[in-house]
């Protein structure tokens, strides 16, 4: 039997399990409490993180997954905040009314592990006249996102990069360009430039990277990359610490490598290797 404070915790009700139309349950959630048990979660994985306490974690993020409070926050969000609640996806149903959000909620707490659907595949218009594909899943997936989102994001940005300001929670442009501004106002400034870069298609191309198998050639791949920013005029400095130090190892950084410009990287990066390498050896020779 659960204790009292494993059903604050959980969110769990009689309510939840309860035979009453779906309607009646919905209207029946205390969202005040549902809100409150949520954001402890939250907090207590947050904090769990910081002080690197990875198995609290994943015993929280466990509980998180079967809190029926987040499945209730979760049910809401997609079906009642979301810009994106009148759209459905492959099976065409969408959930507006509170007795399929009643029901919804019952479905998922009942039976959290069902099948994934396939998305919706729809095009929308770029800036540049191209067309962008775009997945659309359907709601009951929408809402294991969010479920899974709010047991990942608290340990994610408790361990996140400061000045990342992209797909933030409770961060947007605005406190970027706050930041840059105090960073190149003051007369000391040292770092009075900003690095504007962009992957073009980087997700259409993952599959480019299907050779990048071997960190030999990730290295090459990198050490190209500095070299060619370094010669565009980027400081040197800025490019070794964000591209060899940081973010070398993240696929994404390669994407916009084609298969022919990346074999001719990769034979001249170790052309010049084992020109080295015979160099050292000759050295040592004498």
């Amino acid at each position: 039997m659960e204790t009292e404070a494993q059903v604050e915790e959980t969110g769990e009700s009689p309510q939840g399990n309860g035979t009453s139309g779906g309607a009646s349950y919905w209207h029946s959630v205390d969202w005040a409490r549902t809100e409150r048990n949520v954001r402890r979660l939250r907090q207590r994985i947050f904090k769990a993180a910081q002080d690197g306490d990875l198995k609290r974690v994943r015993n929280l993020q466990k509980l998180m997954l079967r809190s029926h409070s987040n499945t209730l926050q979760s049910v809401k969000r997609v079906t009642q905040t979301s810009t994106g609640r009148r759209t459905a996806g492959i099976d065409g149903e969408t959930v507006l009314k509170p007795e399929g959000k009643g029901r919804l909620a019952r479905s998922i707490s009942n039976d959290p592990a069902q099948a994934v659907m396939p998305v919706r595949r729809v095009y929308i218009p770029k800036a540049n006249g191209k067309m962008r594909p775009l997945g659309i899943p359907i709601i009951k997936d929408r809402v294991q996102q969010a479920r899974v989102k709010n047991a990942l994001e608290p340990e994610r940005e408790a361990r996140f990069e400061a000045g990342s300001y992209g797909f933030r929670p409770g961060r947007s442009c605005h406190d970027a360009i706050e930041q840059i501004f105090r960073i190149t106002s003051s007369r000391q400034a040292r770092r009075t430039w900003v690095l504007d870069a962009d992957l073009a298609s980087a997700f259409s191309l993952v599959r480019d990277l299907a050779g990048l198998e071997s960190g030999l050639e990730l290295h090459c791949l990198r050490h190209t990359y500095i070299t060619h920013l370094i010669e565009f005029g980027y400081p040197e400095r800025f490019v070794q610490d964000q591209v060899g130090h940081r973010y070398a190892a993240t696929t994404a950084l390669y994407t916009w490598v084609s298969d022919e410009y990346r074999n001719r990287l990769l034979e001249d990066s170790l052309r010049r290797r084992a020109e080295r390498a015979a160099t050292r050896e000759e050295g040592k020779k004498r």
